[in-house]
Parts: structure tokens; sequence; C-alpha cells
């Protein structure tokens, strides 16, 4: 059976039974408001979902210590979707929308397609950041259908825009301008490499010498590896994209048998407190990208909020989705006040639309793929991991004040530094 089929088999047995169990959110003056979070608190990316559900936690303490929504409480629901499969988001809109009538869902990413073809046949507000163009391009086409679907930033090529750039202009006096790019077999990671980095290379000038796919969980990265070492030059810059942990660990492994004078660039998995824990000594170096982020060197209410965070969880930010959710779920407490119901789905998502809102991340102003685009206002950090530590070093491709780019280990030893 085609995945697509199988999706709408799916989705027919959820609306079957949200016509059966009814779909109005909570209405009770007193009653909690309840907060969906379909998070992957299991599985691969279960750290990177544990900082998110962080960020909301703090939120809805921090609104409920101020009297609520309308003067009810917030309270948390969350879901289990461990791998994001079709299945799962399913099972999690049957739970979290039908059962337990939550008013609004909130997720890091959750599913980067089904999310929105599930949780768009219904009208609560769902905010994420799946960072994909095939999901804003579903508002676009069907606006009335996933209206109720809003994007926390931009998605792949407003990721390389804000990346890319800085990348590029890191004082490491690059070999050449040959580029490989390598992506683990999942949307995000093929559309970031694909879609975004690898067309904007080409437009600044920098020659694509490898654009390869592999399955998740990959162990043996010799054949791949032999190939980059038999290009006459090897390429400046070796991208890996992968969101689970071990396919970058056990890349470096093999790298560092006989590194090549290249630049290790890892993407948003430098950014995962697992990773950071896994990859010990030898990420020393390493550059990544974070998620939307709160900026503390330019931004005080950023500043201020990593500190809150910090002093709460008791470990440094770690520039995962945590200030983008605490974001969202402030922006839609302003739009269900301005409402006057946070039942009123349709009315909250205009507010939402029509309103821009100053967050600790930046400017959330919405376009017509319900998605915020990267810039100055909304910027995307590059990091690399100093002393054991993921640090800021570029922000929206201009250097952070205060920091700068520290070579390698591995590269220093090539050029005898």
């Amino acid at each position: 059976m085609g995945k697509k089929v199988w999706l709408l088999l799916l989705i027919g047995v959820f609306l079957t039974s949200m016509l059966i169990a009814g779909c109005g959110g909570s209405s009770s003056e007193t009653e909690p408001i309840k907060v969906g979070v379909p998070e992957k608190i299991t599985g691969p990316y279960a750290s990177d979902a544990l900082v998110s559900m962080q960020g909301i936690e703090m939120a809805i303490d921090e609104i409920n210590k101020a009297g609520g929504v309308l003067g009810r409480p917030l309270k948390m629901v969350t879901f289990d979707i461990e791998d994001m499969t079709t299945e799962k988001i399913v099972a999690a809109a049957e739970e979290l929308i039908i059962r337990q009538k939550v008013d609004v869902l909130l997720s890091g990413y959750a599913g980067m397609g089904p999310d929105y073809e599930v949780f768009g046949q219904y009208d609560v507000p769902f905010f994420n950041m799946d960072c994909v163009t095939s999901v804003t391009d579903l508002v676009r086409e069907k606006p009335n259908q996933y209206f109720n679907c809003f994007h926390l930033g931009p998605t792949d090529a407003g990721f390389a825009v804000s990346t890319l750039p800085g990348v590029l202009d890191f004082p490491y006096g690059f070999p050449n301008k040959k580029i490989a790019f390598i992506a683990a077999d999942f949307e995000w990671e093929v559309s970031y490499t694909q879609l975004g980095m690898a067309p904007l290379a080409e437009e600044l000038g920098w020659e694509v010498v490898m654009k390869e796919v592999v399955p998740y969980g990959t162990t043996d990265w010799r054949a791949i590896m032999s190939r980059i070492r038999a290009m006459n030059p090897p390429p400046a810059v070796i991208h890996l994209e992968s969101m689970y942990p071990g396919d970058s660990i056990t890349f470096l492994d093999e790298f560092l048998k006989n590194p090549t004078d290249s630049l290790i660039y890892l993407g948003y998995v430098v950014a995962f407190p697992e990773w950071q824990d896994l990859v010990g000594t030898k990420g020393e170096g390493l550059i990544g990208l974070g998620a939307v982020t709160p900026h503390p060197h330019f931004n005080p209410r950023g500043a201020e909020w990593a500190q809150k965070f910090e002093a709460r969880y008791g470990d440094t930010y770690t520039f995962c989705c945590a200030a983008n959710l605490y974001d969202a779920l402030y922006h839609w407490k302003e739009a269900a006040e301005a409402v006057g119901d946070p039942t009123k789905y349709r009315e909250i998502c205009t507010y939402l639309q029509n309103n821009v809102y100053a967050g600790v991340c930046g400017i959330y102003d919405y376009d017509d793929g319900n998605s915020v685009p990267a810039s100055e206002n909304f910027p995307i950090p590059v990091i690399q991991i100093q002393n054991g530590e993921p640090v800021e070093i570029f922000t929206f491709n201009v250097a952070v004040p205060g920091t700068e780019y520290k070579m390698p280990p591995y590269l220093a030893k090539i050029r005898g530094l």
C-alpha cells in the first residue's frame, strides 16, 4: 500500500473518531485550559524534545503564577510521538484533540508533513518548527484547511541563507571552494542540504562535489570517506546533516582516522544535549546551527530568559526550540485573551496572522505560509563547540561580539599549528 494511501486511510479513521467523540475544546470557566504537546519523549530525538518541553513548562508556570489565561490555569498534556511516524501523529491527534480536548498544540517538530495533514483537519492552533518548505507550501496551497498551522521560524532555504554565508566567511583559510553534502534520509536533512544549502553554495561560487543521501543509523562510512579522500583536492567543507546523534559520531570516528583538510559542519545535531554528551572531546571545534534562540548578546529579553532557564534547569541553554515554544505560548495567550475565548480557534488564528509579536527570540511576523522568515529581526545562529560547550559565534552571518572562531584540533594538526 502506498504511503499516501496509508496516510489518507489513517486520516479517515481520525476524522470518524472526531465525529463520534465530538470536537469542542474546554469550555468551563474554572477548569484548566489544556496545552497539548505531541513530542518525541522517547527515541533518537528525546534529548532535543526534553529541552522543548522545558520551554513550554516554564511559560506555563509563569502564566499560571500571573493569573492564567482569562482567569483559568494552563495544564500541559503530553503524547509521545517517538519517531514521528504517521501512525504516531494520528494517535496523538486522537488522544490530545478528541479525548483530552486541548485548545492549543505545541511541538518542536512533529513529522514534517504528516503533522500538518493530521492536525490541519482540526481548527486547534498548532505551533511547530518542522523547518521544511513542503509544510508551508501546504498552507499557501490550501489556506482554508491549514490556517491553524503556524511555523515558528524559517524553513530550509531560510536556514541556509542564515548560516552558509557566515560559515564560508570563517577565518579558516579554505584551501579550495569545493563543498560536499551528506544527508540522512529524512525530510529536514534532505531539504536543508539539497534545497537550501547546495543551490546557495553554487550561487556563492562554490562547487558542489557530493550530494549524498544515506539511511538513518548509518555506521559504516568507509565508502563515502574513501570517495572524499580520493578527490583531488578533497572538499574544503563537508556538511553532514543528520538529527540522529549516532550518525555523526560514527562519521567522525571514520573521518578522524585520516582527516582531510576540510571544515566539518554538522548542522542541527550540534545543538542536541545528547550529542554534546556523546561526542566528548571529538566535538571540540566542530560547528553547527542552533534553532530559533534568544540571542542574549543583543537582546536584553533574551539574556533574561536564558538566565532564568539556566537557573531553573541547572544547565546551559542548548540552542534547541525551548525559547521558541515559550514565545509561541505567550503569543497564543495574547490572542486568546484578545478574542476572549480559548475555543474560538479561527478567531485566534486570525489574530496570530494579523498581529506581530515581539518575543525573546525576535519578531514573529507570519507570512502567507504562516511561517516567520529569517531576518536580522529573527536570526538563526551558527554555533561552535568550544571547551565542551556550544557557543554562538555567528548570528545571521554576523560575528557575535566577544567571540571568535577556533581552529578544530584536527585541522590545527594538519596545518602544523
